[in-house]
């Protein structure tokens, strides 16, 4: 592959290149929660959800963001403060039907209100 000028201008400007069309669209496989398992259906302390609609969709560089929510029973009800919590989306390529794991963190405030 041969850079244009104006690529080598941007390389040398920005320190890197991309290029989308090399990148091939994905489907979300599986949603997984890394304290709660799956998040697409109702089990365990998810109480509920609506994630399992994100199955199938497609990600990758030109494709919109998604979302979902989901509800969950909170394991440890001694404590207040904040909880960190990590999903991961599992991808299979549409072209070439290889995987990858694409993750995402947040964190979330727990206030417990325990009737004395």
């Amino acid at each position: 592959m041969k850079l244009s000028p104006e690529e080598i201008a941007r390389f040398e400007r920005d320190g890197y290149l991309f290029f989308p069309s090399l990148f091939k669209p994905g489907e979300i496989k599986t949603l997984t929660d890394d304290l709660y398992g799956d998040i697409t259906t109702v089990q365990g302390e998810v109480k509920s959800t609506d994630c399992n609609s994100l199955i199938d969709t497609t990600v990758g560089p030109s494709a919109s963001s998604a979302t979902c929510t989901y509800t969950v029973e909170y394991a440890d009800p001694g404590t207040s403060g904040d909880v960190t919590n990590t999903v991961t989306a599992g991808v299979e390529d549409t072209g070439n039907g290889s995987k990858t794991d694409l993750t995402g963190s947040t964190t979330v405030n727990v206030e417990l209100n325990v009737a004395p």
